[in-house]
């Protein structure tokens, strides 16, 4: 499967695609906060990989949540330029900020 295959499947595109569907109009942006990459040990005592945890949630024309928080994890080499391209590639309609914003 190419990248390109795996991103139209992406359990993200999918979640937020379902969030807008429900939400209309009220939802003019996608708003996604991510840490920067930390190793993280799995309960399971495998191999240390390196992770992105993030949330996101839609908003409206004046960045009012429209969803709750919806929380993940990114795994890999993915960068926060990446995951903005693919964001306004997917929702060209909608407004995309993707920030450091976030506590865990």
């Amino acid at each position: 499967m190419s990248k390109r295959q795996a991103a139209a499947n992406s359990p993200l595109r999918r979640d937020i695609s379902r969030a807008l569907a429900l939400r209309g109009k009220r939802a003019v942006g996608i708003r996604l906060s991510m840490t920067k990459p930390e190793l993280y040990q799995p309960p399971d005592g495998g191999e240390k990989v390196w992770v992105r945890w993030f949330f996101w949630r839609l908003v409206s024309r004046n960045d009012y949540n429209v969803t709750r928080p919806k929380y993940g994890i990114f795994h890999g080499g993915l960068t926060q330029r990446t995951l903005e391209r693919s964001l306004r590639e997917w929702f060209p309609d909608h407004r995309c900020t993707i920030d450091g914003k976030i506590d865990l």
